[in-house]
């Protein structure tokens, strides 16, 4: 099968969506999103199939999908809502936020000229200002914003989607390769599996680990939207970030880096700002949007998959430790008390990419 039946099932999977409620997270299928009466604000990681899914809404009855650059940019947004009871806005992210104020404050200005009507707007996770952004919309709307995060898709999903391009046999098998490997959680974005379905098309896929961590990376750090591709840093800056971040995350034993103030900062979280100090972490913050990071809740992220966290985690610890006293300084980290603790084991065993770290890593822990 080609491109155009895996857009066709993309459509045709249906998506869950969550949020944070006072019970913890409340999941809903897309199909509640028609029912919502609330303003309903979208998130999700490049790729994830927000516009997908908000083309689909644009087509129910009493809906109507454009742009956020379309309706900041009309004269008279009447002529776009016409009968349309809700508006469907899609990539508020694109909007340049430089002008008249802040891109969310464009967005109601328009909707005001509307009297308010009711909305659904989607935004990559990682730009968007959850404080200020939900503040706004209630300052205008008397019930409160509803922020929904989309779910990565199921291996069920995955396979559905792969099926399409390459058949059913082949599509098993790149799941099964993946899933072997322990990273069956990289199938779980719609994007990196049309380009896996890429891969997997013009021949075999990596054999080993390393190099399919490798091709992996790269097609989940690179940028395939043309309005964001000015934010698209260098391969090796790029990746030092992320493995500044990463590594940051796995030896201290913390969940998510945090994009708010330290006098909100939980146990588990890291600040960014924090991690910014560090050599490569300066451009973090250019690197949350991309592919290698996933939401964890509002202004919270962590890496997509453990295992991408530890290989970029290793990888930048080695180039930082690039002096024989330097090196000995970082394995001591590791094997203080004779062995290697258990939630290390994998970053641990990365650094023996470095052929400085090879021996003494086997010798510390063989398996």
């Amino acid at each position: 099968m080609n491109e155009c039946a895996s857009l066709i099932v993309h459509a045709a999977i249906k998506r869950t969506l969550w949020c944070e409620t006072s019970d913890g997270r409340s999941h809903l299928p897309q199909d509640d999103l028609l029912k919502r009466t609330e303003p309903l604000v979208i998130l999700g990681e490049a790729g994830m199939g927000k516009t997908h899914l908000l083309n689909w809404l644009g087509m129910s009855p009493g809906f109507f999908r454009c742009t956020a650059r379309q309706l900041i940019n009309r004269h008279d947004p009447k002529t776009l809502l016409n009968n349309a009871e809700v508006l469907v806005i899609d990539g508020l992210d694109e909007v340049s936020s430089h002008k008249d104020g802040d891109a969310v404050d464009l967005v109601l200005r328009q909707l005001g000229k509307l009297d308010y009507p009711r909305f659904i707007l989607a935004c990559r996770v990682a730009d968007w200002r959850s404080a200020t952004g939900l503040e706004a919309i209630h300052e205008q709307y008397p019930q409160k914003p509803v922020e929904l995060h989309l779910e990565p898709f199921n291996e069920d999903d995955a396979s559905a989607f792969l099926s399409a391009t390459l058949g059913v046999t082949s599509a098993k098998n790149v799941i099964e390769h993946f899933n072997a490997r322990g990273l069956n959680g990289l199938l779980g974005n719609p994007q990196t599996l049309e380009l896996i379905a890429r891969v997997a098309g013009s021949g075999t896929l990596p054999g080993t680990r390393g190099e399919l961590f490798e091709r992996a990376i790269e097609v989940l750090r690179v940028e395939h939207s043309d309005t964001k591709v000015s934010n698209q840093t260098g391969q090796e800056t790029g990746l030092d970030a992320a493995g500044a971040a990463f590594a940051s995350l796995i030896l201290t034993g913390s969940e998510a880096i945090v994009r708010i103030s330290a006098a909100n900062v939980a146990e588990g979280e890291v600040q960014l700002s924090d991690i910014s100090i560090l050599p490569g972490g300066e451009i973090l913050e250019s690197m949350l949007g991309t592919r290698l990071f996933r939401s964890d809740g509002v202004e919270r992220f962590t890496y997509i998959h453990r295992r991408v966290g530890e290989y970029l985690g290793a990888r930048w610890l080695t180039k930082q430790a690039n002096t024989p006293q330097k090196r000995r300084r970082l394995l001591s980290l590791f094997h203080s008390y004779g062995l290697v603790p258990s939630s290390l084991r994998g970053i641990h065993a990365w650094l023996a990419m470095d052929p400085a770290f090879t021996k003494t890593v086997i010798a510390a822990d063989p398996m």
